[in-house]
């Protein structure tokens, strides 16, 4: 009874260790789950978007900007760029994302400077 007691003792405190020790994830995953990896892998830049065709995918990544009170739009930020991103699914943005580096998978919809992106999932990176 000692044998097992002092095994089980060593394996939760070995658990408890391994536990403590994983990284916790600030970041935050909306529109459903992601391979966060991937996502930032096959981020474009804005210049992407201005080539790209009305129902394109893509994922861009810049910095949140203004946020909808109800989390239901978005304005993505690059170096001298901006697009309007409209959130698709079953999702809102919250207000604390604003200001913070993300990356938006969506569909292109409109031409020119009405072209906004429909936004399927997004990952914003934690506060720096």
């Amino acid at each position: 009874m000692k044998g097992t007691t002092g095994v089980c003792i060593a394996l939760m405190a070995t658990l408890a260790l391994l536990v403590g020790c994983q990284e916790k994830s600030d970041y935050l995953e909306l529109g459903g789950a992601l391979d966060r990896a991937a996502l930032q892998d096959g981020a474009v830049g804005f210049e992407a978007l201005r080539k790209a065709s009305e129902g394109d995918e893509l994922v861009l990544t810049g910095t949140i900007g203004k946020v909808c009170p109800a989390g239901c739009w978005f304005y993505l930020q690059g170096d001298s760029d901006m697009v309007y991103v409209d959130v698709l699914g079953d999702y809102e943005v919250p207000q604390m994302a604003s200001g913070r580096e993300s990356w938006v998978r969506g569909k292109v919809s409109g031409d020119g400077g009405a072209r906004i992106l429909q936004g399927v999932r997004v990952l914003v990176a934690p506060p720096r």
